[in-house]
């Protein structure tokens, strides 16, 4: 009898480890991050091992990262959804617009409306709810070469166009008819997607309005196209694209239209030490700035709703090596610290004096969703901008194609 006693203790006993090692939580995260990246991936896995340690009836499954929308869509939509998704604003904007974003709870919005830039955290609210929690931010400025402004006689850079008007003949450098080294330069790729707005925006123009009103062929716009068009075509200061950018980069130029994440790139090339950043430059009216980010957000169709919003609101207020998760993460991305808290963390001190140069231009930057939620395509206005000063195209003729082409585009938005 005590044997028989003994023997059903240990069955129940056992079934009982049984079920509890069912009820673990299996948290499907998709962090965006590989292996291939060990310097950003070792802390993906340090956040995981951390919050399971945290947690104990929660188990982290890291799913890598999918930067392809369509494939990312067909994954939430598969027998096994991540719970949690890592993507840019112009796939979570469409992921939005087809209802598959749940929303936060209010307490993460509270902590993020407090602690967080207003920018960063505007960029993940639509339709008035937080949507997911922004990292990767990034925001416009202006990198400068201390060593050469110095050897010019400049202790600092232009802070307008109107002082660029002045300075840049004086820092650009020719061999003749061939250009050495312009004062200043920006990519002519997606960048100028975020470059070219920036300067609109100094000169007063807004784009587009909350409710979807576009402001295209004003005076404004033609007035940043013309600054471009002065600097690069008439003045002869400017270059658009080229060689140019990877010379700087190695320091060998004065200035560059770029972002923090140009960091990276700096320290890796040697030339860090010699780089200092400031806000872009001011236009007739103000000073603009434009703002991108990625976000965490958790999917419709995520099968742990909940436990992924309390990782999700771990990463963005717990502690952890004197800042938080998230702002070790972004780190070691290479990204602005978007948490104040993060400012002085350890982690982000050796790039700090650096970064500190694009703070001002985060307290007045417009984020990219607010033209993306509305399907505003901004490259057709940065296209047209290269029509102007590389085929002499009229800047009427360019901009009101790209007019066109953007509310057609932003018709078609409407009816998905």
């Amino acid at each position: 009898m005590r044997r028989v006693l003994l023997w059903s203790v240990i069955a129940v006993m056992l079934f009982s480890l049984g079920t509890s090692a069912q009820e673990k939580v299996q948290l499907r995260f998709m962090s965006g991050y590989i292996a291939a990246t060990p310097a950003v991936y070792s802390v993906v896995v340090e956040l995981i091992e951390e919050y399971e340690r945290l947690n104990p009836h929660v188990e982290i499954i890291e799913l890598g990262r999918e930067t392809a929308g369509d494939v990312l869509l067909l994954k939430t939509m598969s027998p096994n959804p991540p719970d949690i998704i890592k993507t840019d604003i112009p796939v979570l904007t469409s992921f939005y617009s087809m209802g598959l974003l749940e929303t936060a709870p209010d307490s993460l919005t509270e902590i993020l409306k407090r602690s967080y830039y207003p920018v960063a955290v505007e960029s993940l609210m639509f339709g008035g709810e937080l949507k997911g929690i922004p990292l990767g931010g990034n925001v416009t400025g202006i990198l400068y070469n201390k060593r050469i402004l110095e050897e010019s006689g400049m202790q600092k850079p232009p802070a307008s166009w109107a002082e660029l008007d002045i300075i840049g003949p004086k820092l650009t450098r020719w061999d003749g008819s061939r250009m050495l080294r312009p004062a200043i330069g920006s990519n002519d790729n997606w960048f100028l997607d975020y470059a070219f707005p920036t300067t609109v925006f100094g000169e007063g123009g807004k784009l587009i309005d909350a409710q979807g009103n576009t402001y295209i062929d004003v005076p404004e716009v033609y007035n940043a196209v013309d600054l471009w068009d002065n600097a690069i075509n008439r003045a002869g200061y400017m270059v658009l694209g080229g060689s140019f950018a990877s010379a700087f980069l190695n320091g060998e130029g004065a200035m560059w239209w770029a972002e923090p994440y140009y960091a990276q790139t700096l320290q890796l090339r040697g030339t860090f030490d010699d780089m200092a950043a400031v806000s872009p430059l001011r236009g007739s009216v103000t000073t603009g700035a434009v703002y991108r980010n990625h976000g965490y957000a958790v999917p419709t169709t995520a099968e742990n709703k909940e436990e992924a919003w309390k990782f999700l609101e771990w990463l963005v207020s717990g502690t952890l090596d004197g800042g938080t998760p998230l702002g070790k993460l972004d780190a070691a991305n290479g990204s602005f610290p978007l948490a104040r808290q993060d400012l002085m963390a350890p982690y982000y001190r050796p790039v700090m004096e650096f970064f500190s140069g694009f703070m001002n231009a985060m307290e007045i930057a417009t984020p990219n969703k607010a033209w993306l939620e509305h399907g505003f395509t901004m490259s057709h206005l940065s296209n047209a901008l290269k029509e102007i000063i590389r085929n002499k195209v009229a800047p009427q003729q360019a901009i009101r194609k790209a007019e066109l082409l953007i509310k057609t585009d932003m018709e078609d938005f409407k009816k998905k």
